[in-house]
């Protein structure tokens, strides 16, 4: 309905930005329900509270929670972008999707015992056990960024097709190296 709404008013990708986007695409639906599977995964308890302290305990996990939410919601926003930027849908863009709906999956567990972990849930009792929980968080941010990187390297390579002005295309080296910097 949003989407509709911002591509039947003329409205951009951002300043200077033009949407290519139309139709919401399979690949784009297939991607939004990993996405909220992912939220969903970040959210889900096994149990549902029957005391009232057991409530309150679940309470102190939705500020990690919150954390959870903007770091799946900045990866979304990301995808949502560039496919309403550019509309490619060539099978390196499908299987460089592929690959990130897979990281993000991945990314979800890491990153909810770690915020857990950090807002008073288990936490590693070692060092080095705390260290390793740190390098599959990082492992994980680092693949999702380094495919959207991927994907503007991508774009960018296909500007001329694309017909990117000189402020999109200066954006997509923007997003490029944004990303790259995040891997």
């Amino acid at each position: 309905m949003i989407r509709e709404q911002l591509a039947g008013s003329g409205a951009r990708g951002g300043k200077d930005f033009r949407w290519r986007g139309g139709e919401i695409t399979r690949l784009e639906g297939v991607s939004n329900a990993v996405f909220a599977f992912a939220l969903t995964l970040s959210v889900v308890w096994l149990e549902v509270p029957k005391m009232f302290h057991e409530l309150m305990e679940a309470m102190r996990g939705f500020a990690a929670l919150g954390v959870c939410f903007a770091f799946l919601a900045q990866a979304w926003h990301q995808h949502f972008r560039f496919f309403w930027r550019y509309r490619l849908q060539r099978p390196g863009v499908v299987f460089l999707n592929c690959l990130s709906l897979f990281f993000v999956l991945f990314y979800v567990y890491p990153l909810k015992f770690l915020y857990f972990g950090l807002f008073g849930a288990a936490w590693p009792v070692n060092a080095a056990d705390a260290r390793m929980s740190l390098v599959v968080y990082g492992a994980g941010f680092a693949a999702v960024f380094l495919v959207h990187a991927l994907w503007c390297l991508h774009a960018w390579r296909r500007r001329d097709e694309l017909g990117l002005n000189e402020m999109e295309t200066l954006r997509t080296c923007r997003g490029l190296v944004g990303h790259s910097a995040l891997a």
